[in-house]
């Protein structure tokens, strides 16, 4: 059964009125007095204490605001969950934006809003958001770039599983309504060509970009051109963050107090976000790659975003008209993608701020061992300080260099860093390849020699421990395994100078006496029974009685 978004709201937060209240539980939290907004005084505000908001499921599919707005109920919510609803028009989104204007970070994951456009914003009507998850909505780029003119602040944007073939938008309108973005998650989309990443090269804060589970074919170096070259064209140009002459849909029943209230909430600091125990599960796309070094965002509710301090390329005297494509980006994944060449990985140095790389499970050295391939992804990087989230030390980053040597020297077409690595590290030989295994056996046939005379032969298993051939000595002689001694003489070794070795230690495999088939083993009976502390003293070796 459809519900309005506030009916949800009342039903999940709000008190019943009477109605089965005979058996219920009351959890009392103490918390500071929230800020009561303008216009309204603490008193009048029945959920003023909320912030963080979770409606996910709740079969909401209209705004249902009334006419008085939301200011009297929950004007403190900060983080708004209402993934996998059936919310299908923007108009009713953005009302719910309107009047909850502290919001900062919402979750539209699983509603059906790829069917409606996105209505142009009008002067002053944007909203201080700056994390929006459109996960699995079926949104088109022009919807999410309409959007983003609503969301000036927008720091996050992620786009998952969406069915993006590729990014069908100009660079020039991409910088225009997504200034202040600092982290892109394209995971699980179609995305295959380079050509159209591209487009994103310009957005002067672009810190982040996940582009894993992408069936992404290459990557190309990054180019330093003039600032003339990417100059945003007014020719030509699908109308994107020009103002509206035409009221919006959500202003209906809203009053002048609340406008001026929202442009006062939007100009605060942003409130402190609290972790809620009922996450949606719609949230788990993003945790690939959310637990980055220094500099990554946080996915889901009660998110934390980057440090906003701009974040810019130096640059050398005279290249004042020179701007560097993604001259930000500092973190980057394209894990389970289809990258198989080593040029989409020599690319990646010229990232001018690329620190942390993320490249799991692709077709590149997939037959290698996992050490190995590391090794090489480090060696053919020097820019990268964090890969697949572990942080590279000198010493990691010297031997990775070292094997990247000796993996390519007799390989007929070695990458450019191969050449770079010689010249540092000189020449290297290949490493010895020593085969600690070879002529082992798991069993063998041994003699047991007493008396001077082979008295049994038996085919033992090499890995069992020593005690195993007192066993059999003990029942061959009769004699208690305490009165026995036991030597090994390794016959089938091609030195004829081979001498008796007492087993002393019971406990240790067979196999570390290079037991083969044809050795001996020499039974001789004491008159005493033999300590068992004997066994830890070092014996030479003896000739038996």
């Amino acid at each position: 059964m459809s519900r309005t978004f506030v009916e949800a709201l009342r039903e999940k937060y709000c008190e019943d009125d009477g109605e089965n209240q005979e058996n219920f539980v009351v959890d009392i939290v103490f918390s500071n007095r929230p800020t009561p907004t303008s216009g309204s005084s603490s008193d009048d505000v029945e959920l003023g204490y909320l912030k963080n908001m979770v409606l996910c499921k709740s079969s909401i599919n209209k705004a249902g605001i009334p006419s008085n707005g939301l200011r009297s109920l929950c004007p403190n919510v900060v983080d708004l969950d209402l993934s996998f609803n059936s919310i299908n028009d923007w108009d009713e989104v953005l009302s719910i934006f309107h009047h909850l204007p502290a919001l900062k970070f919402v979750n539209l994951s699983g509603n059906p809003l790829g069917g409606t456009q996105v209505p142009t914003p009008c002067a002053g009507q944007t909203f201080g958001i700056n994390d929006l998850v459109l996960n699995s909505t079926q949104v088109t780029w022009d919807q999410a770039i309409t959007l983003g003119c609503h969301l000036p602040k927008l720091q996050e944007l992620h786009l998952c599983q969406n069915g993006f073939d590729d990014i069908s938008t100009s660079t020039d309108r991409l910088c225009e309504s997504l200034p202040a973005l600092k982290c892109l998650r394209l995971n699980g989309n179609n995305i295959s060509r380079w050509e159209d990443v591209i487009k994103l090269q310009y957005l002067p804060q672009l810190h982040t970009l996940i582009l894993s589970d992408n069936p992404l074919l290459n990557i190309s170096p990054v180019t330093m051109v003039t600032a003339d070259s990417h100059t945003p064209s007014q020719e030509n140009e699908p109308t994107s963050c020009k103002e509206s002459t035409k009221p919006p849909a959500l202003e209906k029943g809203a009053s002048q107090t609340e406008e001026n209230g929202l442009e006062e909430i939007q100009g605060e600091s942003e409130p402190d976000k609290e972790l809620p125990n009922d996450v949606s599960d719609s949230t788990s796309t993003q945790e690939e790659c959310s637990n980055q070094e220094d500099g990554s965002v946080q996915s889901g509710i009660g998110a934390t975003a980057i440090d906003s301090d701009e974040i810019t390329v130096e640059k050398e005297d005279g290249d004042d008209d020179v701007t560097m494509a993604f001259q930000a980006l500092s973190v980057l994944c394209v894990s389970n993608t289809k990258l198989s060449s080593w040029n989409d990985i020599e690319a990646l140095r010229t990232f001018p701020k690329l620190r942390s790389l993320k490249i799991r499970d692709i077709p590149l050295g997939k037959d290698l061992p996992e050490d190995d391939r590391r090794r090489l992804f480090i060696a053919s990087l020097p820019n990268v300080d964090v890969l697949n989230g572990s942080e590279l030390t000198p010493t990691e980053t010297d031997k990775s260099e070292r094997h990247y040597v000796r993996y390519f020297s007799d390989k007929p077409d070695p990458p450019k860093r191969y050449r770079e690595l010689v010249q540092k590290h000189g020449e290297l030989k290949s490493l010895s390849v020593v085969d600690i295994g070879r002529n082992f056996t798991e069993f063998a046939c041994l003699s047991f020699v007493y008396g001077g005379r082979c008295i049994h032969q038996e085919k033992v298993c090499v890995t069992e421990p020593v005690g195993i051939l007192k066993k059999i000595s003990s029942k061959l002689v009769r004699k208690s395994p305490m009165f026995l001694k036991l030597y090994y003489l390794p016959k089938s070794r091609e030195d004829d100078g081979s001498e008796l070795e007492e087993l002393i230690l019971e406990t240790l495999p067979m196999s570390r006496y290079d037991m083969m088939d044809g050795d001996e083993i020499h039974i001789d009976v004491s008159q005493k029974p033999q300590r068992r502390g004997a066994a830890l003293l070092k014996q030479g070796p003896v000739t038996p009685r």
